[in-house]
């Protein structure tokens, strides 16, 4: 449950304050569209009326898009959100390192990794946030069995977190518009993203004066992805 005051923080600035309103009001209907085709199923079921073939197939396209219109709706109301809760001293290791339990189970990823602590001053949220788009990312985007590499180490001024995956990797021409929203690299029908994930991810960096690189040696060898944000003093 929202509080008055949380409003007040996400309200702030008249960009975000637009598009959480939109978004917030939105994904409701999306979701209530998502619906209607079962619904039409159920009351065709009902009345002993089979569906021709067809028109399944044209409720299930429209519930795909539906969904799809949803999860970019959603994408938008946490874009709008960064930044605006209360940041305090977290240990930026032990985040990367339930993250990384929370996936280790799947059955399309193999994780490497070595965890070292570090402390930052962030917004608990936004963190977790950080490093569940960088590991998602790593998973989602790999045709088959996702080998993943990740490293965590404190260097002052920085704590830093670098992932190594060998999935489909993203042109160098496009790493730039790959931090724009809403932006996806390879057609809707091949990929669940709603192209938020690393526009989220960059204005969480902002928003803390991290920095963020972008890298890969070629198009399907894979990418690299290392994030620093400032250790607390």
């Amino acid at each position: 449950m929202r509080t008055e005051g949380q409003d007040a923080r996400v309200l702030a600035d008249p960009v975000d304050a637009i598009i959480y309103r939109l978004s917030h009001d939105l994904r409701a209907s999306s979701r209530a569209i998502a619906e209607v085709p079962d619904w039409i199923a159920e009351d065709l079921e009902e009345a002993g009326i089979d569906l021709p073939s067809k028109t399944a197939e044209s409720l299930t396209l429209l519930q795909k898009n539906a969904r799809r219109l949803d999860s970019m709706i959603s994408g938008l109301l946490i874009h709008s959100r960064v930044a605006r809760q209360e940041a305090r001293l977290l240990d930026a290791g032990q985040c990367v390192i339930k993250t990384l339990g929370a996936y280790s189970s799947r059955e399309n990823a193999r994780f490497r990794w070595r965890c070292e602590p570090g402390l930052v001053r962030m917004a608990k949220n936004d963190l977790d946030l950080a490093i569940r788009i960088l590991v998602s990312n790593a998973v989602t985007h790999n045709p088959g069995v996702a080998r993943i590499a990740v490293i965590t180490r404190a260097v002052s001024p920085w704590w830093e977190f670098t992932i190594r995956d060998d999935g489909f990797g993203i042109p160098e021409k496009d790493r730039v518009r790959a931090m724009e929203p809403l932006t996806r690299l390879r057609a809707c029908d091949d990929t669940p993203s709603a192209g938020m994930g690393l526009a989220i991810l960059e204005k969480i960096v902002r928003a803390y004066d991290g920095q963020l690189d972008v890298s890969g040696r070629r198009v399907g060898s894979g990418t690299t992805v290392r994030l620093r944000l400032p250790l607390a003093a």
